[in-house]
């Protein structure tokens, strides 16, 4: 196991030969298209290459409107961040799923 910094605004190179990419609360502050696209544009880059990564991104959902234990019909339901990371992935090619909520 490795960690490693990268920072997708930057246009840090790229680490090779990754099977999974692990990544956590990296778009909690970013709710405007260019980080979002920065960021869909660096994992599309880091999942096209051999040996074809997989990546589990961790977000802690956050609804501006509904309580804090509130539960939401979905997953993804009111997640103003959350919406906005996803249409920026979808425009990279990228699947947003949700593994647990």
């Amino acid at each position: 196991v490795e960690a490693r910094r990268l920072r997708w605004e930057e246009h840090s190179p790229l680490p090779r030969d990754a099977d999974l990419i692990i990544a956590s609360d990296v778009w909690y502050r970013h709710a405007d298209g260019a980080a979002n696209a920065a960021l869909a544009r660096t994992l599309r880059e880091l999942l096209d290459q051999p040996p074809k990564p997989r990546a589990i991104v961790a977000h802690e959902h956050r609804s501006r409107e509904a309580p804090f234990d509130a539960t939401l019909p979905r997953w993804d339901a009111d997640d103003e961040l959350l919406e906005a990371f996803a249409a920026a992935a979808r425009e990279h090619g990228l699947r947003l799923e949700g593994l647990w909520s």
